[in-house]
């Protein structure tokens, strides 16, 4: 229950800008900037993760449900006229992943993202392991992460992303 008195809780995952997400405030009342959580796991870790569907609300209800997570809508997706809702788990101070609407667009999935310091080299790299290519977006717009989404030799799905610009 948030105090009358004390900040709104801005975190807002996978935001186009890259700024302080939010602010915690201790016990003692002191406050607290946490950091973009893009921005906090060490390169080669498993970073976010995104059910993809189009059923969106059916995905929040059943996982919500399930996991006990909470969902908010992402400003600066609903900028841009995607509906993308920021998963947070119970007790956890920042998002853990999203739940994209895909319009129908392409097969409902649910990927993992790993983060990387270049997408670029990634992508190479996978190619030259046996891997694939599907996607990337190299050139986002202002305070996007730039991502791809690849396949293992196997033809397993996967993301990789690197935060925005500081």
């Amino acid at each position: 229950m948030r105090h009358a008195n004390s900040p709104r809780n801005t975190d807002i995952g996978l935001s186009r800008n890259n700024e302080t997400v939010g602010v915690a405030r201790r016990p003692t009342g002191v406050p607290k900037k946490r950091r973009h959580p893009m921005t906090s796991p060490a390169p080669g870790t498993l970073a976010w993760f995104e059910v993809a569907t189009s059923d969106p609300d059916g995905a929040q209800k059943f996982y919500g449900e399930l996991f006990n997570w909470s969902f908010a809508a992402d400003p600066a997706a609903a900028a841009g006229g995607m509906d993308y809702r920021n998963i947070t788990a119970s007790g956890a101070d920042a998002p853990i992943g999203g739940i994209a609407n895909t319009g129908g667009q392409m097969p409902d999935h649910a990927v993992f993202y790993i983060l990387v310091a270049d997408v670029a080299a990634t992508c190479a790299a996978a190619e030259g392991l046996g891997g694939s290519v599907v996607s990337k977006q190299l050139e986002p717009g202002p305070g996007g992460p730039r991502f791809a989404y690849l396949r293992d030799p196997a033809g397993n799905l996967f993301g990789v992303f690197s935060p925005p610009a500081a």
